[in-house]
């Protein structure tokens, strides 16, 4: 069996799809099953089995400097398409080809036509659920952009189309595919996780309470639901620390929060380092299809808060190792953010809990658990 990989990330990075891409293709290199793995860029390779896609590095890093001016939603169109035009060059027969939404039409095409099956990575909730979600709170909020472009959803929706299977990360994300009518036999559900060894637990250094959220800071993410539930707090000697760079199209919505001295906006850093020194982490997204961050946090031992749309959820056994709370819920923040920091015994418990169940979700054993399910499928004979 030989299976071929196109994802537009940075292979064998530190973070997000870099990393969750290596930990999915390791049992594949073991086995002998990977051809190709393509790539925007990377920094591992697998006896030459790794290609960049001509570029590669020029075009992230275009990208991001395009999103930086407030066009990431062009960027994204821009370059995932040329990505795809570029893989399917480097497309050639096998039996299993791996695609990533609104990378892959044109690559999976292509192997469909050399006789391979075909799988879509799909990270979000379905194309259409998850845009209605974002318009809903575009037109809640007055923000002056329109949710996900058309040219987006249609090509996605193209894939979908095609696609012999469609892989999904949490049963949030498969509930919004089967609320749009698509055929529950065409979805393959292998959840995310951690890396376990990276993240662990560690003693704290000082009595601060500190509450973490990590990801892109923006209104997409339920942030400034985050934000307005802390100032409702007033907490004493305790710090909302938020990781991640904030998105161009929230900076206005979140101005307001940078005069209070215990919210730190900290940009782009290393979570493995911050979550230890934490005492709770919060993911209120408005959708998440997983979530990762919530997974390295329990990682690390902490309770977590996270909306019943973030993919994580299935990770959360409400009370015991954190708690469930509605969308959009200011008041139901407010109340569990309150409860940990007045309950340090409970907060202790629910950390080691939350290890605990960590350690279920391995990233590294991803792998393994998407060749389960083809082997189910029959795709491995």
């Amino acid at each position: 069996m030989q299976a071929i990989f196109s994802q537009a990330c940075d292979f064998g990075g530190m973070t997000g799809h870099g990393v969750l891409a290596l930990a999915t293709v390791k049992p594949f290199i073991e086995r002998g099953f990977l051809k190709r793995f393509i790539c925007f860029t990377h920094r591992v390779d697998f006896n030459g089995t790794v290609k960049s896609v001509p570029l590669g590095w020029l075009q992230k890093n275009a990208m991001r400097a395009l999103g930086s001016l407030g066009f990431l939603q062009q960027a994204y169109i821009l370059f995932d398409n040329s990505f795809d035009l570029l893989s399917s060059r480097m497309v050639s027969s096998c039996d299993l080809f791996f695609g990533w939404q609104h990378h892959s039409l044109h690559s999976m095409r292509k192997a469909k036509r050399l006789g391979a099956k075909t799988l879509l990575e799909n990270p979000p909730a379905h194309i259409e659920e998850y845009n209605a979600i974002l318009e809903r709170e575009i037109k809640k909020l007055g923000l002056r952009r329109r949710g996900i472009p058309g040219a987006i959803i249609k090509k996605t929706l193209k894939e979908y189309n095609e696609a012999d299977f469609v892989i999904v990360q949490s049963s949030f994300a498969a509930e919004s595919f089967l609320k749009r009518s698509f055929p529950a036999e065409k979805l393959v559900v292998v959840p995310a996780g951690a890396d376990t060894e990276r993240f662990r637990p560690a003693e704290k250094c000082d009595e601060k309470f500190r509450v973490a959220f990590a990801g892109r800071v923006c209104f997409e993410k339920g942030v400034h639901y985050l934000l307005e539930a802390w100032e409702q707090l007033g907490l004493c000697n305790a710090e909302l620390l938020l990781c991640g760079n904030v998105s161009s199209d929230s900076r206005k919505l979140l101005e307001k929060y940078r005069s209070n001295p215990s919210i730190k906006f900290l940009g782009f850093i290393n979570p493995a380092a911050l979550l230890p020194q934490c005492d709770a982490f919060v993911m209120p997204s408005l959708q998440d299809g997983f979530c990762m961050a919530v997974a390295e946090a329990m990682s690390c031992a902490l309770p977590v808060i996270v909306s019943e749309n973030t993919g994580a959820k299935d990770m959360v056994k409400d009370g015991k190792n954190g708690f469930i709370v509605e969308t959009g819920d200011i008041a139901v923040l407010v109340e569990k953010i309150e409860l940990i920091y007045n309950n340090t015994g409970k907060c202790r418990r629910m950390g080691k809990a939350a290890r605990e169940t960590a350690l279920q979700f391995d990233l590294n054993n991803r792998g393994e658990k998407l060749l389960q399910e083809l082997a189910k499928r029959g795709l491995l004979e």
